[in-house]
This record gives structure tokens, sequence and C-alpha cells, in this order.
């Protein structure tokens, strides 16, 4: 009987853990890949100004695959572990891009990619602030349930 309580005990621990690190690990993977997309919009502008192939092909080489999914001709931001407001500037952005000259494509370029900076910033104070709260308060959320239940 004694087993059956600590084992029960120690599931319910680990889930609370768990769940803390899980949320602590997404505001974490936000703010990684608001940077990919940073790192991939200046590769793209460079090669938009350099004026080598056409945007599809710039798209798939200047972004990894887990950021851009490709619907046809479309091109969409992967929405995993962003937020709405950092989806839609980025979508904004890839649904117009190509209709215009290479000079004010890149202009263009320039202006989104202040507002994903904007966006990444954000994420990152969110990163310094919540991370350890969350790990914090999954830790000590279990040990409240555990002391609770017995």
């Amino acid at each position: 009987m004694l087993i059956l309580k600590v084992s029960g005990l120690l599931t319910i621990f680990a889930v609370c853990c768990l769940f803390g690190f899980l949320k602590s690990s997404a505001l974490n993977k936000r703010a990684v890949k608001l940077l990919d997309f940073l790192k991939g919009m200046d590769f793209l502008g460079e090669r938009i100004k350099m004026g080598t192939s056409e945007i599809t092909e710039l798209l798939k080489i200047s972004f990894k695959e887990d950021l851009i999914t490709y619907e046809g001709s479309e091109f969409f931001a992967d929405g995993d572990y962003l937020k709405n407001e950092d989806i839609s500037p980025i979508n904004e952005f890839l649904s117009k891009l190509g209709m215009g000259d290479t000079d004010s494509e890149y202009e263009r370029i320039k202006a989104y990619k202040a507002i994903i900076e904007l966006q990444h910033k954000a994420a990152e104070t969110d990163c310094l602030n919540l991370c350890k709260l969350y790990k914090t308060l999954g830790v000590l959320t279990g040990v409240f349930i555990c002391i609770f239940l017995l």
C-alpha cells in the first residue's frame, strides 16, 4: 500500500515538474524560431538584392523547413510555438513577396525585419522573465500537491 502511495506521489510530482519545464521550453522555442526568421530574412534580402534566382527558390534556400510551409505556390509561416501576433506579419510578408522590383522588395524586407525584431525582443524578454518562473512553479506545485495528499 505504501509503494502505491509513493509511486502516485512521485508521478504527480513528475507531471507537475514536466508541465513547468515544457511551458518554459515553449517560450524559449518561440524566441529561437523568431531569431531563425530574422536570419532567413537577412539571407533573403541579400539574395534578392543580388537578383540571383526566383522567389520560390530563394525562400526554400533562405528559411529552414520548419519555419515555412509550402502549399503550391503559396508560402505560410509554420505556427508552432508562435503567437498570432508573430504569425500575421510573417504571413503578410510572404503573401506579397515578389510583387515589386528588387529595390522595393529589399526595403520591404527591411521593414518587416524591424517588426520581427520587435517580436523577437518581446519573446526574449518573456523568456527571461517567465522561464524560471514556470520551472519553479511546476516544481512547487508538485511539492504542494504531494504534501497536501500526505
